[in-house]
């Protein structure tokens, strides 16, 4: 069984680690590949590139993704809390529709309907 090199012996009277096959690497050792061996090696796999392409893909909105074809909603009206729903699909399309049909902004459209059920007392 080997035993363990004591931290405090002096390496001048023999005792301590031999280090001596410790050196610093050269500075202008380079080992990275060249680039033209980088792009032939990820050509061959197939790698698929992160960099963006070199003219813009025509993004689509999310809202349309998600909603058919409902425009995005985002205006700069000084209100920031957020008051999130769960409601099903039949009411949250009502509610677009009543908004656009009114032309108001959705938060707009929210406070109208606040205001008007504090107006009929209803719970």
């Amino acid at each position: 069984m080997k035993s363990r090199t004591s931290i405090f012996s002096d390496p001048q009277k023999g005792g301590g680690m031999d280090l001596s096959k410790f050196k610093p690497a050269p500075k202008n050792k380079d080992t990275r590949p060249a680039p033209e061996e980088i792009d032939r090696i990820s050509e061959g796999s197939r790698f698929v590139s992160r960099e963006s392409a070199s003219e813009p893909e025509k993004t689509i909105a999310k809202a349309e993704t998600n909603q058919g074809t409902r425009k995005p909603r985002a205006y700069r009206t000084g209100r920031h809390r957020v008051v999130s729903v769960k409601t099903t699909n039949e009411h949250a399309e009502r509610f677009y529709e009543l908004a656009d049909k009114l032309g108001l902004k959705v938060a707009e459209t929210f406070e109208l309907a606040v205001a008007a059920l504090e107006r009929d007392n209803l719970p």
